[in-house]
């Protein structure tokens, strides 16, 4: 009974998905290079099938009388593809002139496989460029939370960008992955000078700018999530390597961390002045 529940539930989500990508709600979905029309033909046809299974200690083989024809139907327009099938929305769309929607999973990995990188113009030359060649301290895997560079494919995460923490003596320097510079099309680097760093707050995991706590992945639960303060701006950092990061911090920059529980639980800092 279990299993025939879940069955059902399965079927009528991919239904849903079919309805909602064929009004024009979830286009990205049609986007593929690859298969874009398996939302209309494909994915209904196994929901039908489905349906068939789950329904029939109910109705018997009624619903296959129904469902096995136009699922049989439905694969052969995917493997056929006429023009005149599809939604009103796609057939007008110029597949030609369209660039590669990287909002598609299926796009987004094969242009991380195949596509061209930034090469020298990529964030980590660039980061080692500012900083005249001179050899980290440190070099920490992480992610920096931040809104403002976007979301340009399917492989990034909202609000985040995964790269590299370059600790210098002078600051940190962050560069992102070359798989971001990939997708992104361009680099991402910032740079906190380490001067000018107050302190390191601990923050709950998941933390996200405006207070907010959402989890990109798995890796967000075994992640340490802190705020690096300076008296200008201030950065949430998300990585594994949590302890190694505030060693390194103290070491370099003589800050703690503020263990007040209150600023761990508080949104994002406001600008602390200068030291004196």
């Amino acid at each position: 009974m279990v299993a025939h529940v879940l069955v059902t539930l399965l079927a009528l989500a991919g239904l849903a998905t079919t309805f909602m990508v064929w009004t024009g709600r979830w286009r990205h979905l049609a986007m593929s290079v690859i298969a874009p029309n398996w939302t209309w033909t494909v994915l209904p046809s196994m929901a039908l099938i489905l349906l068939t299974y789950s329904l029939h200690p109910l109705v018997g083989d009624a619903v296959g009388y129904v469902a096995l024809p136009f699922a049989m139907w439905s694969v052969a327009m995917a493997f056929s593809d006429p023009g005149w099938y599809g939604p009103r929305w796609w057939r007008e769309l110029d597949q030609e002139g369209e660039p590669m929607a990287l909002e598609a999973p299926d796009n987004a990995y094969m242009y991380a496989a195949m596509g061209p990188g930034l090469g020298d113009e990529g964030s980590l030359p660039r980061a080692e460029r500012m900083m005249a060649g001179a050899t980290p301290a440190a070099r920490i895997r992480g992610t920096l939370v931040t809104n403002r560079f976007g979301r340009p494919s399917a492989l990034q995460k909202p609000g985040v960008v995964e790269g590299e923490f370059l600790l210098y003596p002078r600051g940190i320097v962050f560069a992102a992955s070359r798989t971001e510079d990939k997708m992104r099309r361009r680099a991402v680097v910032e740079r906190l000078p380490g001067e000018r760093i107050l302190r390191v707050e601990r923050l709950p995991r998941g933390t996200r700018e405006g207070g907010g706590r959402s989890f990109r992945n798995l890796g967000t639960l075994v992640s340490s999530t802190l705020r690096i303060v300076a008296d200008s701006d201030s950065w949430i950092v998300e990585t594994v390597h949590g302890r190694r990061l505030l060693a390194d911090l103290e070491r370099l920059y003589g800050v703690h961390v503020a263990e007040d529980e209150a600023l761990a639980a508080a949104g994002p800092s406001q600008p602390t002045p200068p030291r004196a």
